[in-house]
C-alpha cells in the first residue's frame, strides 16, 4: 500500500490519467503471469521476480511528481517543447527510486522498478527515450510495462482523443506486446 500511496501521488498532480496507476499494474500482473507460461520466459521469470515486478509496477510514474503543473495539467497535445520536458519523467522517476535504493542494506523490487521506470517508453526500433534502446536491449521489466502503458493508452480517453474500443484496444496491444515481447 506505501508504494501505491507513493505513485499516487504523481497521479494525483495529473489530472488526465485517473486510476492509470492501478490499471497498469493489474496489466502487468495478468501479462507477467501469463509470460510466465512461455518457453522463452519460464526461467526467467521466477515467482520472485513476478512479485517484484508487480510490486514495481505502480512506481513507472512516479517522475511525473518533478514536471511543472502547466505541462503535466495540460489538455492538449503538447508542444514539442513541452513534450522534451514530460520526456524527463523518465529520468526523474529513476533518480528518485536510485536515491532509495542506495538507503537499503539489502537487495531489493526496487532494481526492477528502476528498469521499468527508466525503460517503458523505449521502442523495439529504438526510437523511444530516454536513452533510444533497441530490442532486447531493453529489460523486460519496462517492455511489460511499456505494453501495459500502451494498452492502458488506447482505452483510456483524452481531452485530445477518444478511446479505443475494447476489441481494437486488445488487438492493438496484442500485436505491440508481440514485437517488444517476441512471442
Amino acid at each position: 500500500m506505501t508504494i501505491f500511496a507513493l505513485a499516487y501521488q504523481a497521479e494525483l498532480r495529473d489530472s488526465v490519467t485517473d486510476n492509470h496507476i492501478f490499471r497498469t499494474a493489474k496489466y502487468v500482473q495478468i501479462l507477467t503471469k501469463k509470460l510466465m507460461t512461455k518457453d522463452k520466459y519460464k526461467n526467467y521469470i521466477t515467482p520472485e521476480y513476478y512479485n517484484e515486478i508487480v510490486k514495481s509496477a505502480p512506481l513507472h510514474d512516479i517522475g511525473k511528481v518533478a514536471i511543472p503543473d502547466k505541462i503535466l495539467q495540460k489538455q492538449g497535445r503538447f508542444t514539442k517543447e513541452e513534450f522534451a520536458i514530460m520526456k524527463q519523467h523518465c529520468e526523474f522517476g529513476a533518480v528518485t527510486i536510485r536515491k532509495a535504493m542506495q538507503k537499503l542494506k539489502f537487495k531489493s523490487f526496487l532494481h526492477i522498478a528502476e528498469q521499468l521506470t527508466i525503460a517503458h517508453h523505449e521502442k523495439w526500433d529504438g526510437t523511444g527515450y530516454p536513452r533510444g534502446l533497441v530490442e532486447e536491449d531493453i529489460p523486460l521489466s519496462a517492455r511489460i510495462m511499456a505494453v501495459a502503458d500502451v494498452y492502458d493508452a488506447l482505452r483510456s480517453g483524452k481531452p485530445y482523443k477518444k478511446s479505443f474500443s475494447t476489441e481494437l484496444s486488445f488487438n492493438t496491444g496484442l500485436l505491440f506486446a508481440s514485437i517488444c515481447l517476441c512471442f
